[in-house]
């Protein structure tokens, strides 16, 4: 009975530690098909782009939980050169530059205040005057690497600003159309602001060099320079402007229509900013909330600017909003968001204004409106 017992224990210690062998070499086993999944997931982007995909969320999670801008180092790594446009409309008051109007054809992105994802609030306080930052043409793959690259947006409109001829005139508003595109048009003496949408059946980012066809298309001869703005107000997921689009000939065709207007009319302008606090960025509202810039040319027609700072607006919303300001007494005008991407909490996310407190959103643009009304003075533009 002793043997049989010794040996009973000798063999059940065997089988556990059997057992305790095959446990490890499993999970050796595990881990190295793990292991090897992710190297081979990594692999394209690591060999791409410098950084693997796990090193990336790590750092995105970092920056959503704990404001971390580690990301912008890894960014600056794989990031590339590029050269660019800026538009810019100045209009000088009595007591000096009253208002600036800006069209970097720079994305506000990627996400967050990483990179230029808050460029419309940051860039609109460095200038010492009232500021809208509406959206040029572009799309992510023209995203700063870091905040510090709209240092550089920053010195080439400053510089801009002191070179700037300035002129008593413009002419009316209009808008000209061609199939679903339409384009805002205002003459500036011999300048050119484009105002293009495709609201309301929808539009995302346009492409770059979507943008430059239109604006080399619009400097026809005794045009000096043209100022394009995405407004990008009419969200639908998948509708990036890219060359080749059916939408590009769209707006070539559109630019066809544009004819010369009498720009002998003086001009009066009217500025106000709402930072809308009782709004969050959940409820898709941006740090700069609305801004309302009135032009009145001729003493007669009043045209609103209206730039909220979001990223594009749920489908028919900018409608409602103009059909909101024309009852004030508004003749023409057009409805921008900036496409910040400080309303995002995933990159690539979506978060349209309008898609909450819709009524609410258009009483706060309609007190900023007779505001800015209310602000009108004479003034000269650049």
């Amino acid at each position: 009975i002793i043997f049989l017992s010794s040996t009973t224990t000798y063999l059940g210690n065997f089988s556990l530690i059997a057992l305790l062998l095959k446990i490890i070499i499993a999970s050796l086993i595990l881990v190295l098909a793990i292991f090897s999944f992710v190297a081979v997931i990594e692999s394209p982007m690591r060999k791409n782009l410098g950084v693997g995909g796990l090193e990336l969320l790590s750092l995105f999670i970092a920056h959503i939980s704990e404001g971390s801008q580690a990301m912008e180092m890894v960014f600056e790594d794989m990031g590339e050169s590029i050269e660019t446009l800026v538009g810019i409309l100045s209009f000088k008051g009595k007591n000096g530059i009253k208002a600036i109007f800006l069209s970097p054809s720079i994305h506000p992105g990627p996400v967050g205040e990483i990179g230029g994802g808050n460029m419309p609030t940051i860039l609109g306080e460095r200038f010492g005057a009232f500021t809208m930052v509406a959206h040029g043409p572009s799309t992510h793959d023209f995203n700063p690497v870091s905040s510090k690259e709209l240092d550089k947006i920053e010195s080439t409109v400053k510089a801009a600003l002191e070179d700037m001829a300035y002129t008593d005139y413009a002419s009316q508003f209009f808008t000209v159309e061609n199939e679903k595109a339409k384009i805002g048009v205002q003459y500036f003496d011999d300048n050119l602001v484009l105002l293009v949408t495709f609201s309301p059946t929808g539009s995302d980012d346009i492409d770059f060099g979507v943008g430059l066809a239109v604006m080399k298309a619009a400097k026809t001869p005794g045009i000096k320079n043209v100022l394009m703005v995405d407004c990008h107000n009419s969200f639908v997921p998948d509708s990036r402007i890219l060359p080749g689009n059916k939408e590009v000939f769209q707006l070539l065709g559109a630019v066809d229509k544009i004819s010369k207007k009498d720009v002998g009319e003086t001009i009066r302008v009217g500025c106000s900013f709402d930072p809308m606090e009782d709004f969050s960025k959940e409820q898709g509202v941006g740090q700069s909330g609305v801004k309302v810039m009135l032009v009145e040319v001729g003493g007669k027609q009043k045209t609103a600017y209206i730039l909220l700072d979001a990223n594009n607006m749920v489908l028919n919303y900018r409608e409602k909003i103009l059909d909101a300001v024309k009852s004030l007494g508004v003749d023409e005008g057009e409805v921008m968001t900036t496409d910040t991407h400080y309303v995002n909490t995933l990159s690539g996310g979506h978060n349209p204004i309008g898609s909450k407190m819709q009524t609410e959103i258009i009483e706060e643009i309609k007190k900023t409106t007779l505001k800015a009304i209310d602000d009108l003075e004479p003034v000269k533009v650049g």
